[in-house]
């Protein structure tokens, strides 16, 4: 399986914070509720499984995605780390051993 990486981008992924009116600058909820779904389905995790490793509800999780509910810095990291540990290792691969002809 391909890596993905989740990569946020100030412009795009941020928005100003409306409870000091735009002095600083906060997670856009929907903008990375969409890219962590779409990073989570991209690894093959189903909802329901991350939420058991995660130890949360599937409906709160899809409420994240959703963008219906904020996103933190540390639970974006908890979020992704959690997938991380979903992930399968790829297969290792065994080489033959060449045969000396002594």
């Amino acid at each position: 399986m391909k890596a993905i990486e989740f990569k946020l981008d100030e412009k795009r992924d941020f928005m100003r914070c409306p409870r000091c009116k735009g002095q600083g600058k906060i997670f856009d909820p929907i903008k990375i509720g969409q890219k962590a779904r779409d990073f989570r389905k991209n690894q093959g995790i189903k909802l329901s499984l991350l939420g058991q490793e995660m130890h949360l509800s599937k409906g709160y999780l899809s409420d994240l995605e959703l963008g219906r509910r904020g996103w933190g810095m540390g639970f974006l990291f908890r979020y992704l780390s959690a997938i991380n540990r979903l992930i399968p290792p790829p297969p290792k691969i065994l080489k033959k051993k060449k045969e000396n002809g002594l």
